[in-house]
């Protein structure tokens, strides 16, 4: 254990020198008294003696201080052994107590201060705002103790990154700030404080320094300590930025997924010699697709293809081996024997210096493999292969993910070249085809369209409340965040080359644009940003990086920011990650949907997704001419529909705590109480509606999503209730039969509105109903 003054960050933005703040022990004091009067408490006597061994010091020294900090030593561990769990190993904990909130240490175990003190071998940064994060600490606790609004955690938490200036790898660091034993005064009348309006202003996050002027820190005195704790959050680190890279796994690549995932697994191992590669089962028509191997530059398996090609026997067994997978392992450590492997020579032979195998699964499926190796005499640790243990469920996802994007990827090229033709009506184009063989090769501008005459239509959407909103604010965000990006590059770069005139036009550029941008014109923007980008910025780097090899790590800094998965898309993910979560959700519920209506009767089933899904089922004698209509099935199918969507607004509920954003959806039905006709079109080879009523369902229902209530400005749709838009009376009886099943059943709430809507262009007299869904 040490005692001595150390400052947790040497570089502040704002000014907290002038913070009245007081290093004291009363308040521990104080809770080591209230839980002395507990005479039957196991520690009664702990506590006591601690008691005890304060006032005698505080007699022998004064209250505690930085200046007689070494007096206090003794009275520090027994805090130290009071607050830390007695089994953890005092020479692996980092823990510290530190002034209150200001981050001045001057009590600690070694491992805490070898951590910090250590900037020789070690590059500390913090991941992000320090003078934010304790401006917030602050105002939480003058809340919390003078206002009565507790925080919602009991400790504040913070990151920075520890770059090994000899492996060249980062280890991540958490950092906790309890506050327990702070007490905050105020030196004067506490002013009332409106907080509705400050959240009102903020609506999806604090910002912490508006509290600057409404309660002045120089208003209020703070007297206690902090305790710190400091831990290893590198797996939590690398799990977070593995799910970003699986977002934006296309976008990069295969090749570049490939070298960010390795350099994710070195930094989780501390392996600086480990190669990693991903390999996911890709199969065409049950064979395993090899071609893809030749192109992975870091694949053991794809230089064994490059190198040994020539080999009759080689494919055949790399087939073999992909169908079903085992793991190999080469020259492991002593507790790994070498496999019995057809490949074993020939990897010996390509110079690897170990090499291991390892299948992946998902759901009890084989989805890829995991190849670890090292070149040369350097072997693959026992404790690299233990690390990655923690991260085989990401791993393996990662592989299924990429294994479902090649399956979508030849499903659109199949859609994109040919009819996706679904089973219901499959019949009818089988018919045509047979038309064709028989009557011999016929022309695409000789083929009629194929109609479908009085089908019964359904339609319903799910769309995602104010999306274009909220991607507009998240565009705007990490443009903001890239423009200060920038400008700290810049910066950085300035103060090696203080003199240069390119450097000095950017940032005067880059300032312009700060004050430029906003929601209102973050298209245009985004579009003149890229090309200063493209045609200024990056040029200008890349000279200067290929003049001067010591601006290279500033630069590189800026480029891997600028990645898809860097801080500058760190908003775009979050909201098109919440959209996926959404749609998939919705999509999984559809399908029940559709293979319950299928089951009834077959009908046509189609569904499009955007900010949301929507969807059409046509049910007709024409579309399934060999089993009768009758009146309950279409009735029966109503119902199946209405439940189906208050089972999605349940879904969508109960998968909030996911969400990125808290993203909202609303759900709309259009009740069509009369049959249409619906056709495929050989031209636009799609299904689309048949003559002027028909085109004018179709337009009603592309149009009610913004409608608003009659002589109101409320839109008619609302998060967590189910919109049915009708026409005639006769529907509304009909499905108010149906949710009052439904809320006999719980699915439906008692909230029951009947709406007259305002006039549509060219469409009037539309009413709907609106009610509630029971959430879980």
């Amino acid at each position: 254990m040490q005692t001595k003054i150390l400052d947790l960050v040497d570089k502040h933005q704002m000014d907290f020198d002038g913070l009245d703040n007081r290093l004291s022990l009363e308040k521990f004091m104080d809770y080591l008294i209230l839980l002395g009067k507990n005479k039957k408490a196991n520690k009664y006597g702990v506590f006591g003696h601690l008691l005890n061994k304060i006032k005698d010091t505080e007699t022998n020294y004064g209250q505690i201080n930085e200046q007689n900090i070494e007096h206090y030593s003794e009275v520090l561990y027994f805090i130290y052994n009071l607050l830390v769990p007695f089994l953890l190993k005092e020479e692996s904990t980092m823990w510290g107590l530190a002034s209150p909130v200001c981050g001045r240490v001057f009590y600690g175990t070694d491992a805490f201060y070898g951590l910090v003190e250590n900037k020789t071998d070690h590059d500390i940064k913090t991941l992000n705002d320090i003078d934010g994060f304790r401006l917030q600490i602050l105002y939480q606790l003058i809340l919390d103790q003078l206002y009565g609004i507790p925080s919602y955690k009991e400790s504040e938490t913070s990151a920075f990154s520890v770059l090994d200036n000899e492996t060249g790898l980062t280890k991540y660091i958490g950092i906790s700030i309890d506050n327990s034993y702070v007490k905050v005064m105020p030196k004067g009348p506490l002013p009332k404080l409106d907080l509705d309006a400050i959240i009102e202003n903020n609506a999806f996050e604090v910002d912490w320094k508006i509290f600057l002027s409404i309660l002045p820190l120089e208003n209020f005195k703070f007297e206690g300590f902090s305790i710190i704790r400091l831990t290893d959050t590198t797996l939590l680190h690398v799990t977070e930025r593995l799910n970003n890279i699986a977002i934006e796994r296309v976008n990069l690549g295969f090749q570049v997924f490939n070298e960010e995932l390795e350099n994710h697994l070195k930094t989780l191992t501390e392996n600086p010699k480990l190669k990693a590669n991903l390999i996911p089962a890709l199969k065409l028509n049950g064979t395993p697709v090899l071609d893809y191997l030749l192109e992975q530059e870091n694949s053991v398996f794809g230089r064994l293809l490059r190198e040994f090609g020539s080999d009759k026997e080689l494919k055949p067994a790399l087939i073999g081996y992909f169908n079903n997978p085992k793991t190999i392992v080469y020259n492991m450590p002593a507790v790994f024997s070498n496999s019995k492997s057809p490949f074993i020579e020939k990897i010996a032979e390509l110079g690897v210096g170990s090499f291991s195998c390892v299948p992946l699964t998902h759901q009890g499926n084989i989805v890829g493999v995991l190849e670890l190796f090292t070149e040369n005499s350097i072997l693959v640790r026992a404790s690299d292969i233990s690390k990655l243990k923690s991260i085989t469920t990401i791993l393996s996802r990662l592989a299924h993910d990429w294994k479902i994007d090649f399956e979508n990827q030849l499903e659109i090229i199949i859609k994109d070249k040919f009819t996706p033709i679904q089973p219901s009506v499959e019949w009818k184009f089988y018919e045509v085809a047979w038309s064709i063989l028989r009557n011999g090769k016929v022309s695409d501008n000789k083929l009629e369209d194929l109609r479908f005459k009085n089908v019964h239509p359904f339609y319903g959407s799910i769309d995602i409340r104010d999306s274009t909103v909220w991607r507009n604010n998240a565009n705007v965000e990490d443009h903001k965040i890239l423009l200060d990006v920038l400008t700290q590059t810049i910066d950085d770069l300035l103060e090696i080359q203080p003199l240069d005139l390119g450097l000095m036009d950017l940032k005067k550029i880059t300032l312009s644009w700060k004050s430029l941008i906003s929601t209102d014109n973050i298209d245009s923007v985004q579009a003149e940003i890229e090309e200063f980008l493209l045609k200024d910025v990056n040029p200008l780097f890349e000279k200067l990086q290929m003049q001067k090899g010591e601006l290279s790590g500033i630069i590189g800094y800026y480029k891997k920011e600028m990645l898809p998965y860097g801080n500058c898309y760190t908003h775009r993910n979050d909201f098109e990650n919440a959209v996926r979560i959404v749609n998939n959700t919705i999509l999984s519920e559809l399908e029940v949907l559709n293979r319950d209506t299928q089951e009834y009767y077959p009908c046509y089933f189609e569904k499009f997704r955007s900010d949301g899904v929507e969807y059409d089922i046509y049910i007709g004698q024409t579309i399934t001419p060999k089993r009768k209509l009758r009146k309950e099935y279409i009735e029966q199918i109503q119902y199946l529909q209405l439940k189906s969507m208050a089972t999605i607004v349940r879904s969508l509920e109960s998968i909030k705590k996911e969400l990125p954003i808290a993203i909202q959806t609303t759900q709309l039905l259009f009740l069509g109480n009369t049959n249409i006709d619906i056709s495929y079109r050989m031209d636009e080879r799609r299904f689309d509606v048949e003559g002027t009523y028909n085109t004018r369902y179709h337009i009603i229902k592309k149009r009610i999503d913004k409608v608003l209530v009659k002589n109101t400005s409320q839109r008619l749709t609302q998060p967590g209730k189910i919109v049915l838009v009708y026409i005639h009376e006769t529907t509304r009886v009909i499905y108010m039969n149906y949710i009052s099943k439904l809320q006999k059943e719980g699915v439906l709430n008692d909230e029951v509105e009947v709406l007259e809507l305002q006039k549509l262009q060219g469409v009037s007299g539309l009413k709907a109903l609106r009610v509630g869904v029971v959430l879980p």
